[in-house]
């Protein structure tokens, strides 16, 4: 998600099954049913079941499924 993080950042988080309602507002890695593995800003989707994934360079993508969600813990750059 540039400009938050730099090619090369490394991400920690403590992965979790499902997707919990705390994380919604909250910076998270997300895996998506399609296969991709993203870092994104977990909002509600408009249906039950389904996410908004919001980022800071491109436009939302919509009504998502996503398998699991964790939040970003912190990070490492390594300079």
């Amino acid at each position: 998600m540039y400009p938050m993080y730099e090619e090369g950042t490394q991400l920690f988080f403590k992965r979790a099954d499902g997707v919990s309602p705390a994380l919604f507002g909250k910076e998270c890695i997300v895996q998506t049913t399609d296969g991709r593995t993203l870092v994104k800003e977990l909002r509600r989707g408009t249906r039950d079941g389904l996410f908004t994934l919001l980022s800071r360079n491109a436009p939302p993508i919509e009504d998502v499924e996503v398998i699991w969600a964790a939040r970003v813990l912190g990070t490492w750059n390594k300079i």
